[in-house]
């Protein structure tokens, strides 16, 4: 029974319930005793407690005295309790900073003895204080380590008083997320075992719903906690429930179940001579019967409460108070006569002290004018300095905006007018190579790919590098081969490295998996330049490249080194060298080549991946280029992409819609293969397109330019989605422009992806291969191992993502528009981990995106996701 009690009052404690409640005074003298195991140590213990209400300076004493006592018996628990307490006090006279500290040193001294329940209940004590100073959120966190531990330890009143705690943050909140709390907390407390607690929290529980004015629920919770007290016998804890319920049928209006109930109640406490509760009672039953008009039975309660006052005392009293009353007329009139003389005495002395006063008054009065009107002026000067100031600057700030923006246009737009005849040049001589040339031709062919590939790699560095420092570059997500990776781009650089009779070694660890997920063309683009460098500076040297698997216990990574013993760095460069348009020295740009931009380019790629590059190098011996980039493993999904990837393109038709004429020649001319039975049918703008396909929906793939008259390519997707509803098949949108938010308007539209021009026949083969297999409604394995492929099991589970992600989504709106950043998170994780299930890749990655950024940039990218969850819950629903 005592180790009971004591749960209670440690528990009730920390969620700063009335210890009175259930707990008589000999118990808590014994729960002291059973915590402290010191006489003198609980009496400090016990004094302190009690005076806590009463007289806060006397409950400190004590409280210091028992820690005072507590430090000489060396017993790091009852140390640690002790801070405990005066903590506690602190926390009552608003002394936050102390009162964190003090239970910051007994959560420090728990650590120690692993003492795991008294650690819990601390965090809520800490909590509160972080409550009470306004931080909400750090209370929470505190709740929830409590709500950790005692799940760790199995303690469903640690787990339950947590999520009291956590509902107390936002109580009078009868909103559905704090609801579901409380809920949490009536769930732990049905399992708690111990009846007496269990009781007590029934009666908390009890109470939060009547503060939230739910009196049903409240009665509810009340008559369990009653029940439970009559099991135990806990004749206080009895009386209080009953009153308290009979209070909210009173408040109901339901008179003769709140006069039940006190009659009751009062009936408990005359049976077991609890003095306080039979007071209580006939006071409750006087005012009742009072404010039912029964003056009659209410004056009989008053009566029986004036009949268990003791005459003798009143008596006693009645004596003491006449003696009193008749001292205090002696002492009066003596006093008075005294005081007469005295006052005029005063008088005298107060008309000198005002005259005097009123003279230095009116000096310090003019004193303090003359201040205030040199401080106003000062205030004033200020003020209009700062506005001229502020001004400035907004004017500043919007020149570099209006400067941003122009760059960012000329940017854009300069690079549509670069790549639209470069499209041209690299598709006729992808044609031309395929047709039979002489040797001449050949060579002179091999110019023109080569100038154009030249021409392709410098536009993309400076576009590259604008979109990666504001990070607008979108990652891939695709299986692929690291080792088939590194050998392609060995074959690549063969001819430059027997140029410059460089030996080119390869070392790829035997632990490196064979297919990963990933962004194939940035590591791509990153190995390139890394070892594109080495080979210009190591003339007649080696160059190798090193890739080895790295395992930790979050997550695994990939080591890539580019090592050549050329003509290295200086020292004082190696701190700028990833600095955009940095070369060593002018020289080398006049003998090398070059932008500047490749190993600026190399590490933003590398930072938004989640890497880390670096440089060591020594001049003349060469240098060494180090990266790591976190890996995933295919899922089945992937592997299933990536086993169909490599299989050739047939038996497909293809509508392409382009407004170049060349350029539409061209990709007709790369695309179609009447062998293997590619088909392509080529319109000149989006209206014709859309009345082709209204006719003649059997495509596999349509391929549109964005930039066309009549209707162009962002207003015919939206036209082919909502209109023709075709939300199977796959739009892949070709543009020579590289504006910022140019893939996000594809998505929006109903596009699955966007290609940049110019292309090589291979890229764009590769991406029709991959949409068409995305497309295959075989191919969403999570989603059929979830089914079963079980086709009512499908429509279900599309019904309860789809209700459930619109709520969802409903929250994150008002979440972003509150700025609530807690929520946001919580709603994106929820909305990952259902589009995960579902087997959404497409929509899971794009909120992964979203979790990365900040919760001001999240607007622009709502748009996207919803448009998103509609196109991925139409194409589920083809399933």
């Amino acid at each position: 029974m005592k180790r009971h009690l004591r749960n209670i009052f440690i528990l009730f404690g920390c969620l700063n319930i009335n210890l009175s409640w259930g707990i008589s005074n000999q118990e808590l003298s014994l729960i002291y005793n059973s915590i402290l195991g010191d006489k003198n140590l609980a009496l400090n213990a016990e004094l302190s407690s009690a005076y806590l209400k009463k007289d806060i300076e006397k409950s400190l004493y004590y409280a210091q005295e028992n820690l005072t006592k507590s430090l000489q018996s060396n017993d790091i628990a009852k140390i640690s309790f002790a801070h405990q307490i005066i903590g506690k006090v602190y926390l009552e006279m608003g002394e936050l900073t102390r009162a964190l500290e003090q239970f910051k040193i007994a959560e420090e001294k728990f650590v120690s003895i692993k003492k795991w329940k008294e650690i819990a209940l601390n965090h809520i004590l800490i909590g509160n204080v972080y409550y009470s100073s306004g931080d909400a959120i750090t209370a929470k966190h505190q709740f929830d380590n409590c709500k950790k531990i005692g799940e760790k330890i199995v303690d469903n009143c640690l787990i339950a008083s947590a999520f009291i705690a956590s509902f107390d943050i936002k109580k009078n909140k009868a909103n559905e997320n704090n609801l579901e709390i409380l809920d949490k907390a009536i769930f732990y407390t049905n399992i708690i075992n111990i009846p007496n607690v269990k009781a007590g929290f029934f009666t908390i529980i009890g109470h939060r719903y009547q503060n939230l004015e739910k009196y049903d629920l409240a009665i509810n919770f009340y008559q369990k906690s009653i029940q439970l007290y009559r099991q135990t016998n806990n004749v206080q804890a009895l009386v209080e429930t009953l009153y308290e319920s009979g209070k909210i049928k009173e408040r109901l209006m339901l008179f003769n179940d709140a006069k039940n109930f006190y009659e009751e109640g009062l009936k408990n406490a005359k049976e077991n001579s609890y003095l306080a509760g039979i007071k209580v009672g006939c006071l409750k039953l006087s005012s009742f019967y009072e404010n039912q008009g029964n003056y009659k039975k209410s004056a009989l309660y008053l009566k029986q409460l004036n009949t268990i006052k003791i005459l003798q005392e009143e008596e006693e009293l009645k004596v003491a108070i006449e003696l009193a009353d008749q001292e205090k007329e002696l002492i009066l009139e003596k006093e008075k006569t005294k005081s007469d003389l005295k006052l005029k005495e005063q008088q005298i002395v107060l008309d000198k002290k005002d005259l005097n006063f009123k003279n230095t008054f009116l000096l310090l009065l003019g004193g303090v004018i003359i201040i205030l009107f040199l401080f106003i002026g000062l205030l004033f000067y200020a003020f209009r300095t700062k506005s001229l100031v502020v001004k400035k600057l907004e004017e500043s700030n919007e020149k570099i905006l209006l400067i941003q923006k122009e760059k960012d246009d000329f940017l854009a737009y300069t690079s549509h007018e670069i790549r639209t005849p470069l499209s041209a040049v690299v598709g006729s001589a992808e044609l031309l190579e395929n047709s039979p040339l002489n040797k001449p031709q050949q060579k002179h062919l091999s110019s023109i790919k080569t100038s154009a590939n030249n021409i392709l790699f410098l536009v993309n560095d400076i576009l590259d590098l604008a979109k990666l420092e504001k990070r607008k570059i979108t990652l891939e997500k695709i299986p692929f081969s690291i080792k088939r990776l590194i050998d392609d781009l060995f074959i690549a650089l063969n001819s430059k490295a027997i140029h410059n009779n460089v030996k080119l070694i390869k070392e790829i660890d035997d632990y490196t998996p064979e297919e990963i997920n990933g962004d194939p063309v940035r590591i791509h683009q990153v190995l390139v330049n890394l070892l594109d460098n080495a080979i210009k500076f190591t003339k007649g040297g080696e160059v190798l490249l090193n890739a080895k698997l790295r395992k930790s216990k979050s997550e695994n990574f990939i080591d890539f080194k580019v090592k050549d013993n050329g003509s290295g760095i200086n020292n004082d460069k190696l701190k700028t060298i990833f600095n955009p348009y940095t070369q060593e020295n002018k020289s080398t740009t006049r003998q090398y080549g070059g932008t500047g931009l490749g190993l600026s380019i190399c590490k933003n790629i590398i930072d938004i991946m989640g890497g880390e590059i670096s440089v060591e190098s020594s001049v003349g011996k060469g240098s060494v280029f180090s990266f790591s980039i976190p890996i995933n493993n295919l899922d089945s999904n992937d592997q299933k992409l990536n086993e169909n990837i490599n299989l050739s393109l047939e038996k497909i038709k293809i509508l392409l819609v382009e407004d170049d004429l060349l350029n539409g020649e061209l990709y007709s001319s790369l695309l179609k293969n009447k062998e293997k039975n590619i088909f392509v049918d080529w319109v000149k703008n989006g209206q014709e397109a859309l009345d082709l396909l209204a006719n003649d929906k059997a495509y596999e793939i349509i391929i549109m330019d964005l930039e066309m008259p009549v209707k162009n390519g962002i207003e015919t997707a939206k036209e082919i989605r909502n209109k023709l509803n075709l939300v199977k098949t796959p739009i892949l949108g070709m543009t020579a422009h590289v504006v910022n938010d140019v893939l996000d308007k594809c998505l929006i539209a109903g596009m699955n992806d966007c290609i940049s021009k110019p292309f090589q026949a291979k890229q764009i083969k590769n991406k029709i291969k991959e949409l068409l297999i995305k497309s295959d409604k075989k191919l969403n394995i999570a989603f059929d191992n979830l089914t079963q492929n079980d086709p009512k099991k499908k429509e279900k589970y599309i019904t309860i993502f789809e209700e459930s992600t619109k709520k969802d989504l409903s929250i994150f709106k008002k979440a972003l528009k509150s700025k609530d950043k807690t929520l946001i998170k919580n709603q994106l994780h929820k909305m990952k981990g259902a589009s995960l299930t579902m087997g959404l890749s497409k929509l899971s990655d794009h909120i992964l995106k979203m979790e990365q950024k900040k919760s001001l940039d999240l607007n622009e990218e709502l748009i996207i996701l919803e448009t998103l969850f509609v196109n991925e819950i139409n194409l589920l629903k083809t399933f």
